[in-house]
């Protein structure tokens, strides 16, 4: 299966984050459009080889699920395959697409302090304008962020650290904008997609400064994780699926 570059690109993130900072180096935009590009197109040729295979054993069932994953990927660079067999393939898209960033985070720092040397404030500005954008972009795959937003029954229970019972029950709201509200207790706090751990991180607005975790892959069946509480401390949670859906 033949890979069409031209569709690849046109629906990849950098022509919309190139069209915000179109004003930084010429250089270190190609070069991060290149790199972009061929994490792009290198995913793309993973699920071209495991569609052949899956041909060749004759897999009718998996092939469908595979073909239909590919296809949503050229349309939506977020939405990352989740078959066993593309395993490996995400999580080494993941990773490269974190190091690219970095990189292109890098140079933009580099040409910012090279335009203040040569007394070029107005260069810096529009290029630590376009740094700011490029440090707010995330790449949060959409089963996650999809499979996530909502309301979500906790179930944590055990013996903290201290030796106090718990045995406690709220429910937390996961939001679209990386926020998330406990309901129950009234408190606020943010959520976060840690890729290299895979899990879900939370950070709560209170005075302990508390932090959970939910561990990938998930469903709305259930997820479980840990607690600040500490390890005798078993946290779970299971999706409120609104009966309008």
């Amino acid at each position: 299966m033949l890979i069409d570059k031209k569709i690849a690109h046109a629906f990849f993130l950098p022509s919309l984050i190139f069209a915000l900072i179109g004003h930084a180096d010429d250089s270190s935009n190609n070069s991060f459009e290149k790199s972009m590009d061929k994490i792009k197109i290198d995913l793309i040729r993973e699920f071209d080889q495991s569609i052949e295979k899956l041909i060749m054993q004759g897999k009718l069932k998996e092939l469908k699920v595979l073909e239909n994953e590919r296809k949503s990927f050229l349309l939506d660079n977020l939405s990352l395959p989740s078959s066993q067999s593309m395993i490996i393939a995400r999580s080494k898209y993941e990773s490269n697409w974190w190091l690219a960033k970095s990189l292109f985070e890098k140079d933009l720092k580099t040409s910012i302090s090279n335009h203040v040397k040569l007394n070029d404030i107005s260069s810096a500005e529009k290029t630590q304008s376009a740094l700011d954008k490029i440090e707010k972009m995330k790449l949060i795959p959409r089963d996650v962020s999809v499979g996530l937003i909502g309301n979500w029954k906790i179930k944590m229970v055990g013996r903290t650290r201290q030796g106090t019972i718990v045995d406690y029950s709220p429910v937390w709201e996961f939001r679209q904008n990386n926020s998330i509200w406990s309901i129950d207790a009234n408190m606020e706090g943010v959520w976060e997609y840690d890729y290299k751990n895979k899990r879900i991180l939370i950070s709560w607005n209170n005075q302990e400064k508390s932090k959970e975790a939910f561990f990938l892959p998930f469903s709305p069946n259930g997820m479980n994780g840990g607690s600040w509480h500490g390890a005798g401390v078993k946290l779970s949670a299971i999706k409120i699926i609104d009966k309008k859906e």
